[in-house]
């Protein structure tokens, strides 16, 4: 039974029923991991991490959102943790110093902290929101700020590598050469790679590719469903035999910001 590192409960309003459905799925540890800008502080703290992405939800303060995670904790069948998923966007300074700033209020009731990319140069978002450079540019101005976050060693894990295949569906060819230099990266800072369920669903082959990277280096490897629903909880799952196929046969868990491995 697998960690699944990377759920959101905001969108549908039912933790109880994610935890239900993702145990059904034969999941043994869901990590709640909501975004920062669905947290009052961190809006409270930047009006781009107010305003730049519309939350899925109502809006809830920290501590209500620690609280709601624990509670299900304690009655769920399976562990269930609570982490955060923060933006990473180098060049905007309002976002990195809030960012910060919360994370020396907050990190301490976090069992993960995933790092995101959501927007690349002119703050293009990756899920495509309007006019963007051609797809090679994009791409490469991805997978940099990927590796970028991942050698920065600030993350325990650097979701959605393949994202960008959202707005920009048509792989470079340098695409393998590059995501060999991110597992790389990730490998040399100790920091895992998500296999997405999301991209997995999507974008199979391009995960096959990142799976293959992460494989040659030795990386570690995170796995996410990424659900926003308990219809998608454990949908990760999937990716098993993938994994495995590659010679991948341990994952990662997380509690209180310490990394273990598990057999798949």
């Amino acid at each position: 039974m697998l960690p699944d590192n990377h759920n959101h409960y905001l969108a549908c309003g039912d933790i109880e029923g994610m935890v239900t459905a993702a145990a059904a799925a034969g999941v043994a540890e869901l990590v709640f991991t909501e975004h920062i800008h669905h947290i009052d502080e961190a809006r409270a703290l930047s009006q781009y991490i107010e305003t730049r992405f519309a939350p899925e939800g109502p809006p809830l303060p920290h501590a209500a959102y620690v609280a709601d995670v624990h509670a299900v904790a304690a009655t769920a069948p399976i562990a269930v943790r609570c982490g955060i998923e923060l933006d990473v966007a180098a060049d905007n300074a309002e976002l990195t110093a809030a960012t910060r700033s919360f994370r020396r209020a907050y990190g301490a009731d976090w069992d993960v902290v995933i790092g995101s990319v959501h927007v690349i140069a002119n703050d293009h978002s990756i899920e495509g929101d309007g006019p963007t450079t051609d797809a090679d540019a994009a791409w490469a101005d991805y997978l940099e700020r990927l590796v970028a976050a991942a050698a920065s060693g600030s993350y325990d894990v650097v979701s959605h590598p393949v994202r960008l295949a959202q707005s920009h569906p048509d792989a470079p060819a340098f695409l393998d050469a590059r995501l060999r230099d991110l597992a790389r990266a990730a490998a040399h800072a100790d920091v895992a790679l998500e296999v997405n369920g999301t991209d997995f669903e999507r974008w199979p082959e391009l995960v096959a590719r990142l799976i293959d990277a992460c494989s040659r280096n030795a990386t570690p490897v995170s796995l996410g469903s990424d659900a926003h629903r308990p219809a998608k909880a454990g949908r990760v799952r999937a990716a098993s035999d993938l994994l495995l196929g590659a010679g991948i046969r341990r994952v990662a868990a997380f509690e209180r910001r310490s990394r273990r491995v598990v057999a798949l």
